[in-house]
């Protein structure tokens, strides 16, 4: 039997992309980047992206 690994996943959610737009300004979501790649640790894989709608 093999045995499964504890894995810890963060999830995070960029809420004010408006539907079927663009951003106004670019500064909130390279924040939200760096935040997110900073809570990354190194080694522990990619970081996935995608819309609200999948």
């Amino acid at each position: 039997k093999s045995q499964s690994a504890e894995r810890v996943v963060l999830q995070f959610h960029y809420t004010n992309w408006p539907d079927h737009g663009t951003l106004e300004h670019p500064l909130p979501i390279l924040s939200f980047v760096r935040q997110s790649a900073a809570a990354n640790p190194i080694g522990a894989g990619l970081i996935i992206v995608h819309c609200s709608a999948g």
